[in-house]
């Protein structure tokens, strides 16, 4: 009796069919990452020396458990569009002006800080800046994360809104900070002339704030 043979199984189809696989995956498979804030932060100092701020020179911005956002001086809750506005009026040494329908009229913050003269070490041109503003920012742990994150954008982009004008005043061929070529130039309006000095305190309960 002849004995029937058995029939190889041909693996090759099925290693092509794995990559294919595996190549499928690897192109629909999403990669989550965490959202976050990107900050340079300063050197750790190694001793920390209590400095006694002017609270003329000091801007308290609070988001409470409700998202609510208030700034010192403000008797009425602020939208998050108007924080931009406040913030740079306060950074360029302004009294702040909001209405609010509530007295019919308006809130006169007055945060008018003492303004120093600067000569600019690179261009011919003297003005004055805020040397001393501090903006504190101060949040409730049940603070959602959107609005903290909206409300680090509006004063981020406070600053660079101030730089890109005062580009456009006093730099040649440069309309925003980012057209400005020189480092040094760059260098000096972020660290000197318009730095960003926003103060970040520890969280706190509702019953606390």
């Amino acid at each position: 009796m002849a004995r029937r043979q058995v029939q190889e199984i041909n693996a090759g189809s099925m290693a092509d069919i794995a990559f294919l696989l595996l190549i499928f995956f690897l192109v629909t498979t999403t990669m989550e990452s965490d959202k976050g804030i990107l900050r340079i932060l300063p050197p750790m100092e190694e001793k920390k020396t209590d400095v006694e701020i002017n609270q003329q020179n000091l801007l308290k911005v609070n988001i409470n458990y409700k998202n609510d956002i208030r700034v010192s001086g403000i008797s009425r809750t602020i939208d998050i569009t108007e924080l931009r506005s406040i913030a740079k009026r306060f950074i360029l040494g302004e009294n702040v002006r909001v209405d609010d329908p509530a007295i019919g009229g308006a809130d006169m913050v007055p945060l008018e800080q003492a303004k120093v003269p600067y000569t600019w070490r690179y261009l011919p041109a003297d003005f004055t800046i805020t040397a001393d503003h501090i903006i504190q920012l101060k949040n409730d742990r049940g603070t959602s994360y959107e609005k903290y994150l909206q409300v680090q954008n509006e004063l981020t982009a406070a600053y660079r809104e101030i730089r890109d004008d005062f580009c456009l005043k006093y730099i040649p061929d440069a309309d925003t900070y980012d057209e400005v070529m020189d480092l040094n130039v760059r260098d000096e309006i972020e660290k000197e002339i318009y730095p960003r000095k926003i103060s970040e305190s520890d969280p706190v309960n509702n019953a606390q704030q």
